[in-house]
């Protein structure tokens, strides 16, 4: 059975008009990632494409009332997909917003200070494993630097 009219893959153009917003997004952010709207469908895993899709899932995700399913169905993924586009995209932007490096400098320093790993971690607002994987990728980075 056809999708419905309003449901129809993203790589099917109409007139700006009648285009509705998650396809406008679809081809505003395809034209800053310079990646083909078809591309997004067939399941490439191309760099530059699984980029496109992350950021597509995460404007759907903040410009819309759309659902994960719905974001899953347009653009023909599953849920789970989605979902792991729009924890890459966020981790993205936390680390080029500076979140994530603030939030590490804030592990070791509390760290250092004779705090134990649980203290840390509620204190940040993280996991004892994230506090432990912060801890662990210094040891290693300083030890490869020796």
């Amino acid at each position: 059975m056809p999708p419905p009219k309003d449901e129809e893959p993203v790589a099917e153009t109409c007139t700006p008009e009648l285009t509705p917003l998650w396809r406008a997004i679809v081809e505003e952010v395809c034209a800053v990632h310079k990646v083909p709207a078809a591309a997004l469908l067939d399941g490439s895993r191309h760099k530059e494409i699984k980029a496109a899709r992350d950021a597509i899932c995460f404007e759907l995700s903040t410009r819309t009332a759309m659902t994960l399913p719905e974001m899953a169905l347009r653009l023909r993924v599953s849920v789970g997909s989605v979902q792991r586009a729009l924890r890459r995209q966020r981790r993205r932007e936390n680390i080029a917003s500076g979140v994530i490096h603030h939030r590490n400098t804030q592990i070791l320093e509390l760290r250092a200070a004779g705090l134990s790993y649980s203290q840390v971690a509620l204190r940040v607002g993280v996991t004892r494993s994230v506090v432990s994987a912060v801890i662990r990728s210094r040891r290693i980075r300083d030890e490869a630097n020796k």
